[in-house]
């Protein structure tokens, strides 16, 4: 009984805290160069940044991080990140008697926006590329995934304080 009940808070805690993630997605899921990305908004006084945290088997954001958006609109920008914060992750697994290491690398960078860049994202993000080595990483979208949400929790934060 007592493992139940813990296995139902786990379940109900998980499934509450799927609701507060980040916008995201998964790039070339099972390709070498393949790799997680999510972004959040963070507002700090009047300062807006888009923070990036990137994992893959592979590839790490480059120390003087940029990223690239081209919106529906037709609107490009160019962000220049601070230096990421990176961390190799690895795990070691056994198949068949076997023991793997395996290792991927996890990195946060975050990136100065602009009000009138935020306000851009509303028509959604056709294209993101990312600096990262020694595969670049470029994502295009058919139909917008992240510019609107991102507009979203943008438009959240910033109400934050007035909706207190």
């Amino acid at each position: 009984m007592k493992r139940l009940l813990i296995s139902i808070i786990f379940c109900l805690a998980s499934t509450l805290l799927s609701f507060a993630q980040p916008v995201g997605y998964t790039h070339k899921a099972f390709a070498p160069d393949g790799c997680i990305v999510n972004y959040r908004v963070i507002l700090q006084d009047e300062n807006c940044f888009i923070e990036v945290h990137f994992e893959s088997d592979l590839s790490k954001i480059t120390d003087n991080p940029t990223m690239m958006i081209r919106t529906f609109a037709g609107d490009v920008f160019k962000l220049t990140g601070n230096q990421p914060a990176c961390e190799v992750l690895s795990q070691e697994v056994e198949r068949d008697g076997v023991k793997k290491t395996i290792t991927a690398f996890s990195c946060t960078v975050t990136f100065p926006t602009t009000a009138a860049q935020m306000e851009s994202l509303q028509s959604g993000i056709a294209k993101v590329r990312l600096s990262t080595e020694p595969y670049e990483h470029e994502k295009e979208f058919k139909k917008d995934k992240i510019g609107k949400p991102l507009y979203e929790l943008y438009k959240k934060e910033k109400n934050k304080d007035s909706d207190f």
